[in-house]
């Protein structure tokens, strides 16, 4: 066998610095990927952990200036448009209004710019603790909520409160 040519010789180095190139750039993709799910989950887990901390100012911080919030047991009037709207219905609620407030997430899934959370919702009224097992979605551009969507039972939730505090008690306290 005889001595390759040069242009035998550079070829492999040619292919090495290809696949080099080609594996640094979807390593760079994979990296951003990753940092962009990343970004995405700990926005979610920062909005839920602002709530149960009943920090209204960094729930705000963390929802796009065009939010919509849709509450899916109440009717398409009370879906929330927009971080002012989204404000002042929010000051209204048991997770700022309550005596205390626990939002424990039992399941959480992501699907690019999509959270997918299970959670245990606690609000601690007149001293009994309100708990509603939601699930819902919540979607994130920028490092903003965007939009989130809960889904709950109306009926074990208007059952418990009856029982508790009587047929005319709403978490939502009037302003």
């Amino acid at each position: 066998l005889g001595r390759a040519g040069p242009a035998m010789e550079r070829r492999p180095a040619a292919a090495g610095v290809v696949v080099a190139v080609a594996a640094a750039g979807a390593a760079a993709w994979l990296v951003g990927r990753w940092m962009r799910w990343r970004s995405v989950r700990s926005t979610v887990v920062a909005f839920l952990e602002a709530q149960s901390q009943r920090d209204l100012a960094a729930m705000c911080e963390l929802v796009a200036d065009d939010v919509v919030y849709i509450n899916e047991p109440l009717p398409p009037e009370r879906t929330i448009r927009g971080r002012e709207e989204f404000r002042r219905a929010f000051a209204k609620s048991p997770c700022i209004t309550g005596e205390e407030a626990e939002l424990r997430v039992l399941q959480l899934a992501q699907n690019g710019d999509t959270v997918f959370v299970e959670r245990l919702d606690g609000f601690k009224v007149e001293g009994v603790w309100v708990r509603i097992p939601i699930c819902g979605y919540l979607v994130v551009r920028a490092g903003k909520v965007v939009f989130w969507k809960d889904y709950w039972d109306y009926a074990k939730y208007k059952a418990f409160t009856t029982a508790s505090f009587g047929p005319a008690f709403s978490l939502l306290k009037k302003q």
